[in-house]
């Protein structure tokens, strides 16, 4: 606009969050409102932003709502904005021995315990290989090497099998390699300190209790 003027800015809500407040206090229930507006000056000719403070009340896609009007126009936008759960993803292992000298087929039941600080409805999953998700998140499943030489090799030769994949599919960004190559590296030099004599024939694991 060739003129200053002021805009009324109105953020919809369709009960899938809560305006948060800036403030002190502590409110038990927190209040629903429909809806929040705020008041912005704009110069002649230019651009200005306004935000709004908000605490979803569930996972998933809430619905973004924005709506601006003037004297002179108005518009408005909508978008679906996704929203995950809070902390950091833990990844848990579990060796299980099995004897499959005198039968074709062995099994154990694995108990997982849960973290008491698990974010509530996050999601939980659980697989006897780190190669069973899904396809689209091979991206995800590069991950550090670590703990005993059995554990250490669990993360490490899938490391090379998603970066392989992602290479010849022409998924591989540049920062997935040099993520995908570090954790190899590290890997790799954390798998020599298990060898004893100076060969590898025997590893440390987890069900031994020596480390060369």
């Amino acid at each position: 606009m060739n003129k200053d003027m002021t805009d009324e800015i109105l953020l919809t809500n369709e009960g899938q969050f809560d305006f948060a407040e800036v403030s002190n206090e502590v409110h038990d229930v927190p209040k629903l409102e429909l809806y929040r507006r705020k008041k912005v000056d704009m110069k002649a000719n230019s651009g200005s932003s306004v935000s709004f403070m908000i605490i979803p009340r569930e996972l998933g896609y809430i619905t973004i709502k924005v709506t601006t009007h003037s004297v002179l126009a108005g518009d408005s936008v909508e978008h679906k904005l996704l929203v995950n759960a809070e902390g950091e993803t833990q990844y848990k292992n579990e060796a299980v021995l099995l004897n499959l000298r005198n039968a074709d087929q062995a099994g154990a039941n694995v108990i997982i315990n849960i973290s008491n600080n698990a974010v509530p409805e996050s999601e939980i999953s659980n697989f006897s290989s780190w190669l069973l998700p899904s396809i689209p998140d091979l991206a995800n499943l590069i991950r550090l090497p670590f703990s005993c030489g059995e554990q250490n090799m669990l993360n490490f030769v899938p490391n090379i099998v998603n970066l392989n994949y992602l290479k010849n599919t022409n998924q591989l960004t540049q920062v997935v390699q040099s993520k995908a190559l570090k954790y190899l590296d590290i890997g790799y030099q954390q798998e020599l300190t298990y060898k004893l004599n100076l060969s590898f024939t025997y590893y440390f694991s987890s069900f031994s209790s020596s480390k060369g």
